[in-house]
């Protein structure tokens, strides 16, 4: 599969830097799931390496990743063997196994990414990000985070036409398919899912086709589907899963951190909950 995005941004999990949470009883089997989107190599794949070396016991989490058609994941690569099958669950315009960004293509692609993960029953959390992440905290904080957080990180909520863009891209499909503008959402790509509404997401079928020609639809689907079985408040409202900096208002890209920027003083601003931030984007930014 080939995915155009901004792989250029180093976007990073909005985390605390400081342990938080309780610690779980032993009995507590319940895992997360690491899912990366990637077009080939993995530029930071040694502080991942570190990031599950360090406190994290493998029986909590498994990790999956999806890379373009073609890419072979070095022996060496600390994600060598986690691949999924290129094609496992297919897709209707995925002409050639191509991925183009933004497009019903990629939010294939990650259903396929969700649905491979639901094959173990352990999963609780399924947590969706690029090559570009980075995170900014230990394993074990953000799993005590997630597990005490009751609702999936990601905006199924009614944010007004103007922020959802609702007239700019909404298409015509989806009226055809039956899809209501009452339904209509917009969030981030990346995300973290509860068991069941990842179940919810990749089990969506009736609406599919109508999404193809939906500009930035992976911006759109998933919350979308989510308000459509009426979850709205079941997921975060304001609070995102990944810190992505918007230059301005009508930036086509998000901001892209330079080696001079990146400083301690960065991570300590990027650990502060924002405004109204909640249960686990209280306690992990």
């Amino acid at each position: 599969m080939i995915l155009y995005y901004w792989v250029a941004l180093v976007m990073v999990f909005t985390l605390a830097a400081s342990e938080a949470g309780s610690e779980g009883t032993p009995q507590d089997d319940r895992k997360i799931a690491f899912l990366f989107m990637s077009r080939g190599p993995m530029p930071l794949e040694d502080i991942w390496r570190e990031f599950f070396r360090w406190k994290a016991d493998e029986k909590h989490y498994n990790i999956h990743i999806h890379v373009h058609k073609g890419y072979k994941i070095p022996s060496s690569s600390f994600f060598h063997g986690k691949e999924i099958p290129v094609m496992e669950g297919g897709g209707h315009n995925e002409i050639g196994g191509g991925v183009l960004w933004g497009n019903m293509g990629q939010v294939l692609a990650i259903k396929r990414l969700v649905r491979h993960a639901l094959k173990d029953p352990l999963a609780h959390w399924f947590t969706m990000m690029s090559e570009a992440c980075i995170p900014l905290t230990n394993f074990r904080t953000m799993r005590n985070s997630l597990l005490g957080f009751d609702k999936s990180i990601v905006n199924a909520c009614d944010m007004g036409a103007g922020e959802m863009e609702t007239h700019s891209r909404w298409r015509p499909g989806l009226d055809e398919v039956g899809f209501q503008k009452k339904w209509w959402r917009k969030s981030g790509t990346w995300f973290a899912l509860l068991r069941d509404h990842a179940v919810m997401f990749v089990e969506e079928k009736k609406f599919e086709h109508g999404w193809d020609k939906v500009p930035c639809c992976d911006e759109h689907y998933l919350p979308s589907i989510l308000a459509y079985h009426g979850q709205d408040n079941r997921t975060t409202c304001t609070d995102g899963f990944c810190h992505v900096h918007w230059p301005s208002l009508v930036a086509m890209h998000p901001h892209t951190y330079g080696g001079d920027e990146i400083t301690p003083e960065l991570f300590q601003h990027l650990a502060q909950p924002e405004g109204s931030s909640k249960g686990f984007a209280k306690q992990c930014s």
